[in-house]
């Protein structure tokens, strides 16, 4: 009877084992990928637009001159002022400016007084000073209403960037961003500046290359 009584309650010991077993909670799922990362480009940079940056490379930077949202007035030259200049392009209510936006300024802080960086956007003033307020951006936003500048450059979407010389010249023009651009972006400066190359964190960069909204839609977000 107790030898009974003894076997009965070992098994019970391993289906109660058993059961608690079951009743751990499963793993946990993979924690999702960066969204910005993870997803299809929504606006993927084709070769013909590959193509025509590449072209851009050694050719003269159109001669411009714009206001910013305070008023003042830039020219390519005063943009310059002798040093390696990034320029860009922001196209007003298109989420891929704003995604682009803190990466841009990283890089500029990398390089502090070694290089102008400065934005040019498809607004007025009021357009402009809701950008600096919003994005806190601390260096000029160009008012480009007309798209004056946008057509001079042949920046067809926001998010575009061109490294223009001190002698005028552009040196390099990506039609979008990715990891790999912002490293060669970095690569470029720190040529120019004759600084010793460091890594930038690319962040939430996407992989492949994206470009941002046409200036020629109606749509911000087209």
């Amino acid at each position: 009877m107790n030898r009974t009584l003894v076997g009965f309650a070992a098994a019970l010991g391993v289906v109660c084992v058993g059961l608690v077993g079951c009743a751990e909670a499963p793993p946990p799922e993979p924690r999702a990928a960066n969204p910005v990362e993870a997803a299809k480009p929504r606006h993927p940079v084709t070769n013909e637009m590959w193509q025509d940056a590449e072209k851009a490379a050694g050719q003269p930077a159109p001669v411009f001159e714009a206001k910013d949202a305070n008023g003042a007035t830039h020219s390519l030259a005063t943009l310059t002022g002798g040093k390696p200049l990034a320029l860009y392009f922001i196209k007003d209510g298109c989420p891929c400016s704003v995604d682009v936006e803190p990466l841009y300024q990283r890089m500029a802080a990398k390089f502090g007084d070694k290089v102008r960086f400065a934005g040019v956007i498809n607004g007025d003033a009021e357009i402009a000073k809701a950008w600096l307020a919003k994005m806190e951006t601390p260096y000029p936003v160009l008012l480009d209403p007309d798209i004056k500048v946008v057509k001079e450059y042949k920046a067809d979407r926001s998010v575009y960037l061109l490294v223009i010389g001190p002698d005028g010249n552009i040196v390099r023009m990506w039609p979008g961003y990715s990891q790999t651009m912002l490293s060669e972006l970095n690569a470029t400066l720190a040529k120019m500046t004759g600084t010793e190359e460091t890594p930038f964190d690319a962040a939430y960069a996407p992989r492949e290359p994206t470009s941002g909204c046409s200036f020629y839609s109606d749509d911000p977000t087209v």
